[in-house]
């Protein structure tokens, strides 16, 4: 593999790991203790909602529904 391609493909994975690793890394900031019906959180700026339920993790970038 010539270096400039070399060079490409490890600044395009760290490009990637720099942005989605973030996401990932959170801490909780506090946990569901009592649910009426259903919830969801979507983290961030993701697409897919999760199904909150009793002792789930919320995050601090989280948006409930």
């Amino acid at each position: 593999m010539n270096k400039k391609l070399f060079g490409i493909v490890v600044m395009g994975l760290l490009l990637v790991a720099g942005v989605s690793i973030p996401l990932y890394a959170q801490e909780p900031v506090g946990k569901v203790i009592s649910l009426k019906g259903s919830a969801e959180a979507q983290l961030g700026e993701e697409s897919q909602w999760r199904t909150l339920r009793i002792k789930s993790d919320i995050y601090e970038k989280d948006t409930i529904k």
